[in-house]
């Protein structure tokens, strides 16, 4: 985020989320456990990379509105 000026709370929050599920901290935020399993999801339903980030941003633009 600090890379492309990016801030605000509903970022922070999210930043958390998704730091937790990428390290395996669960302790970081509470959503931690659901967002790793709607990724690993996401990797089982997709075996091409791109169709999976697609897909990918949408749950993430869901996940931050």
């Amino acid at each position: 985020m600090q890379e492309f000026g990016l801030s605000g709370k509903a970022l922070d929050r999210l930043a958390r989320i998704v730091r937790g599920a990428d390290t395996a901290r669960p302790d970081l935020a509470p959503e931690v456990p659901g967002l790793l399993a709607a990724s690993l999801g996401l990797s089982r339903m997709y075996s091409d990379d791109n169709a999976q980030m697609e897909a990918g941003l949408f749950l993430y633009d869901a996940f931050y509105r």
